[in-house]
């Protein structure tokens, strides 16, 4: 998180959203969060304890009162998108860390598959920067640096938004950027059904030289309410099986790059200096 530092009041805000949307975070979890010292965690989750709204345990805090709040409504929701077509999600992602070098920095959008590829790069040295909390979940502990762009927590994807996440992204650099898509469409591109996840997904492309799509078998012909890409923006689409026409050929017509995970890289399509790893 860069630019000017949070007052107490908001970053105690931004720590309750986490806990109510994970029930529990680590003290070292909500310093990456609002950027601040562990020390000034402790003091803020002192004031959210005498608020009645959590609870120190061991390690961090854990919420009071989770299941009445509007939080807790959308989880259900998002724990199965997690699992969703995990298998799939889980061959892309070990596809996609063949285009990763060892000292990237790597930028991971607020989508559920990238937290697979997020935990296959745990113990790689390369740095993470994200705005998925889930993200950080998978990352920290192992070998990678994680970076994570705070701004305003939406419960149902784990992510953060809004313009201080956009600032953020503006003077932020990486050398690769993964991210997916609610649905893939011959005449839409690479679609999305959340404004300010869109907003976050471009920013995090143009703060890459490189951007990836990776997209399960599940979004294709599926189209969403905003275009997010047009699948030639990307350098290339990774994805689980080959999608049927019309897309494949609606795909194809437009220059996009596909790869099925587990078939070796296009070598026609530009890739990092001494290949992918």
């Amino acid at each position: 998180m860069s630019g000017p530092p949070l007052l107490a009041g908001r970053r105690r805000e931004l720590m309750q959203d986490l806990l109510d949307v994970r029930g529990f975070a680590t003290v070292r979890e909500l310093a990456a969060l609002t950027d601040v010292s562990q020390m000034t965690v402790r003091r803020d989750l002192d004031a959210l304890v005498a608020n009645g709204s959590a609870r120190r345990v061991h390690g961090g805090a854990e919420t009071l009162g989770r299941s009445t709040r509007p939080s807790a409504v959308a989880e259900p929701a998002y724990a199965e998108r997690l699992h969703l077509e995990s298998e799939a999600k889980e061959r892309i992602a070990r596809h996609a860390g063949r285009f990763v070098r060892d000292g990237d920095t790597v930028a991971l959008d607020g989508s559920t598959t990238v937290t697979y590829l997020a935990r296959l790069l745990r113990d790689r040295p390369v740095t993470l920067l994200t705005n998925n909390l889930l993200v950080v979940d998978r990352a920290l502990g192992g070998a990678a640096r994680v970076h994570l762009v705070g701004g305003t927590v939406r419960p149902e994807t784990r992510t953060t938004v809004g313009a201080s996440t956009l600032a953020a992204l503006a003077g932020l650099h990486a050398d690769v950027a993964f991210l997916s898509c609610t649905g893939m469409h011959a005449a839409a591109g690479l679609t999305d059904g959340n404004a300010d996840e869109i907003a976050v997904k471009r920013a995090l492309m143009t703060s890459a030289g490189r951007a990836i799509g990776l997209v399960d078998a599940s979004k294709f012909g599926r189209r969403s309410l905003q275009t997010l890409a047009a699948p030639s923006a990307l350098e290339r689409i990774v994805v689980d099986r080959a999608p049927d026409a019309p897309l494949a050929e609606a795909l194809q017509r437009s220059g996009a790059v596909l790869e099925v995970a587990g078939d070796e890289p296009d070598a026609s399509a530009s890739h990092p200096t001494g290949g992918p790893t």
